[in-house]
Order: structure tokens, then C-alpha cells, then sequence
């Protein structure tokens, strides 16, 4: 999503967390060089990055996830300076970052409140 928003014209910037491992490297290179604003996404050593793997056959697709990073963001990490620096907020991975459950309801509202339009990219869950 920021990698086209940013195409169309937008300054992306993105919130979160990678490991401080070669998966967390690559990501933060490919992502500064679609000139995507980094300054957000914050290393943690204590975890591993989170990881995607896509298999596609012609009449299927799933996505093997280990969740890592992607479930160490915090309420504290969406603090107000940062929702008040932007004007559109487009929620990935929401069902996998469990911690946040809770919050986004609160966040969705705030948003609203301040006139910071959203989108969500839901995936799909089963279960849980």
C-alpha cells in the first residue's frame, strides 16, 4: 500500500516493528528504497521479524505467516504525534497484531474525531 501510495504522489511513512535480523534489514532497505519515510518502525532485538510466505496454484492461494514483529506493536507505538502527522491511516495485518485488538476501536474513533481518513486491508482469518 505505501509503496503505491507513494507512486500516486503520497509521503508514505510506516509504523513498525522489525528484528535486528537479516529479514529486518532487507525490509527496511527495500522499503527506504521506495522512499518510504522508516523513521517509525523500530528495531526490537528481542523478536524476530515477522515473515509472509505466499503459495499460488491456479485455483488457490494461502499465506504461511510466522507473526513475530508484526504482534510486538503496542498501543504505545500509534502514540498522537504520529496519527495527527498524516492524513490517510491504512490498517495491515490487523487479525496478527493481537495486542492491538483491544485498541482499535479507540484508534478508529480518534481518527475519525480528527479527520484522518482510513482504510483496512483485512486479509482473512480463520478461526481464532
Amino acid at each position: 500500500f505505501a509503496g503505491q501510495f507513494g507512486k500516486l504522489g503520497g509521503k508514505p511513512f510506516i509504523i513498525g516493528a522489525v528484528g535486528n535480523d537479516e529479514f529486518g534489514k532487507i525490509v527496511l532497505e527495500k522499503l527506504a528504497a521506495l522512499d518510504i519515510d522508516i523513521s517509525a518502525v523500530t528495531i526490537r532485538p528481542a523478536v524476530k521479524t515477522g515473515l509472509g510466505l505466499a503459495l499460488v496454484r491456479d485455483d488457490d492461494r494461502a499465506i504461511l505467516t510466522y507473526s513475530g514483529s508484526i504482534d510486538s506493536i503496542i498501543p504505545a507505538d500509534l502514540h498522537d504525534s504520529i496519527l495527527n502527522a498524516c492524513r490517510h491511516w491504512h490498517i495491515a495485518s490487523i487479525f496478527l497484531m493481537k495486542k492491538l485488538r483491544k485498541h482499535w476501536g479507540i484508534l478508529l474513533r480518534y481518527c475519525r474525531a480528527h479527520n484522518i481518513t482510513t482504510s483496512l486491508d483485512p486479509n482473512w482469518e480463520l478461526g481464532s
